[in-house]
């Protein structure tokens, strides 16, 4: 009912009239009791909407992950080394080379084998040792760092909280020094290795991998688990 010289669009909304808030939570609801859908808060929302991880983001974080996980390898592998011989192997590169376990049984190191091989093949000619202790070291850690990246990519994709990054030593353990480096000729068979050499490059490889997944998760864009914007 309309006052005289009062427009219609004037007149005050009864108080008992559900706002336009008030109705949506009401269809929400009718929604969730007819289809049994359970819709997320808002903040939920807008959480899922910035765990989204943009692919670079998730290369990074890897790839410097890969990077301290290999010089802990370094470390690692050369205090296993002085605990057995209590004589280091003697390589252009030192510890940083991290191949004691090769160089304790062939007195060759595959880093160096690759620089080398890389050298011959781009600039016609073998490196200087003073040049090999700079190029080895590099081909270890960009090895390292670009098998990070590729596993933070996954990761960002696969995101589990359990996960501590022992699966990414093994893995890496397993394909890489123990089938792809006698492969590519870069190290002997490993089936002339003795056992304790396995051992060690396999607790190397696992320091690798937990450091690796420890710094990547730290540094990630998002480490938790992504929250879906409509939960059944």
């Amino acid at each position: 009912m309309c006052r005289r010289g009062v427009p219609v669009t004037s007149i005050p909304s009864s108080p008992y009239e559900p706002s336009s808030r008030a109705r949506g939570r009401r269809n929400r609801t009718d929604l969730d009791r007819q289809f049994g859908l359970q819709f997320a808060p808002a903040s939920d929302v807008r959480h899922a909407r910035s765990a989204v991880v943009r692919p670079w983001m998730a290369v990074a974080a890897g790839a410097v992950g890969g990077l301290a996980g290999t010089l802990a390898m370094n470390y690692a592998q050369r205090l296993w080394t002085l605990a057995a011989d209590r004589h280091p192997p003697e390589s252009a590169a030192g510890e940083h080379d991290a191949r004691d376990w090769q160089e304790r049984s062939e007195h060759q190191n595959s880093n160096e084998l690759a620089s080398q091989y890389l050298a011959i093949t781009f600039l016609h000619r073998r490196l200087t040792h003073r040049e090999l202790a700079i190029a080895a070291p590099v081909v270890h850690f960009a090895f390292g760092a670009t098998v990070a990246a590729c596993y933070g990519l996954w990761a960002a994709t696969h995101q589990d909280t359990r996960r501590s990054g022992a699966m990414l030593g093994v893995v890496l353990w397993l394909t890489a020094d123990e089938v792809a480096m006698p492969l590519m000729r870069l190290s002997g068979p490993t089936t002339e290795r003795r056992w304790p050499l396995h051992v060690q490059s396999f607790a190397a490889h696992l320091v690798y991998g937990v450091t690796t997944e420890q710094v990547r998760r730290a540094i990630a864009p998002c480490s938790a688990e992504r929250r879906p914007l409509l939960a059944a």
